[in-house]
Parts: structure tokens; C-alpha cells; sequence
């Protein structure tokens, strides 16, 4: 079963541009790969500008072959690039503000970067992610 999840990005201007991810959105999948990855405005950026996402990947692009049906390890699967669906059917979604974001899609976590950090929000919490993964690590070592 998938784990769906919106990635989010607030930008110079004010707006919220945000990209839907179909697999793994929870905080130890996606979560992870966004704070380790792109943990900075303009790789955030440049993840969310492709649109849609089957998967999240630790990079964008490959100089590999990379597709769908075959796709490389640790590289972003898009909608649009990778399965050939339409990019007005996947751009990203560009919102006034974070809750227009999450009125439009939300997902089972919606991830957003702003203020030069991560934050996730599921449908009862809004927290700093970083601070999530640590406590989620503390617990794991015990």
C-alpha cells in the first residue's frame, strides 16, 4: 500500500509551489530523503519544478538510462519525464498559502520548506521534521 505524501516548497515570492509523491511519504521514507537531500531552497526547488512523483529518489537526474518501468536506484521517478503523462496533467501546484496547499492536496503528509528548514504536517500535527526524525531515531536505539 502506497503512502501518500505532498512535497512543498514557499518561495522567494511568498507562494507555495507543491508536488504530489505517490510511494512511501511517511517520515522515515520520504522524510529522510528530503532532510538528507534537499535540504536547501534551490534543490527543493528543482525536485518539486519536475511535478508529480511516483517515488522520491536522493537525486533527480541520471546519466543512466532511467524510466518507469526500469528505473534507477535512488533517482526520482516523475509522472511527467518518466512515464510519459502529459506535464499540464502534473505540474506542480502553485497555492496563495500553505493552507490553500492543503486544501487542494492533502496527503497523508504534506512536507513543507520554508525558513530554510523541513516541517511535515499530517492531518493532526505540524512539526519541525528534523525534530521528528530525532525522536523517531531515540526511540529506535532503545
Amino acid at each position: 500500500m502506497s503512502t501518500n505524501s505532498s512535497i512543498t516548497i514557499q518561495k522567494e515570492n511568498g507562494e507555495f509551489l507543491s508536488a504530489y509523491c505517490h510511494w512511501d511519504g511517511d517520515i522515515n521514507g520520504n522524510g529522510r530523503i528530503l532532510l538528507n537531500h534537499y535540504n536547501d531552497y534551490d534543490k527543493a526547488l528543482a525536485l518539486i519544478s519536475g511535478g508529480s512523483m511516483s517515488s522520491l529518489g536522493e537525486n533527480i537526474n541520471t546519466e543512466m538510462p532511467h524510466s518507469f518501468e526500469k528505473p534507477q536506484k535512488n533517482v526520482t521517478v516523475y509522472y511527467c519525464r518518466d512515464r510519459q503523462e502529459s506535464y499540464e496533467h502534473t505540474k506542480p501546484y502553485n497555492g496563495l498559502s500553505y493552507l490553500d496547499v492543503l486544501t487542494h492536496q492533502e496527503q497523508e503528509y504534506n512536507y513543507l520548506f520554508a525558513n530554510k528548514r523541513w516541517y511535515v504536517c499530517t492531518r493532526k500535527t505540524r512539526k519541525l521534521l528534523s525534530t521528528l526524525i530525532k525522536k523517531e531515531d531515540e526511540k529506535s536505539s532503545k
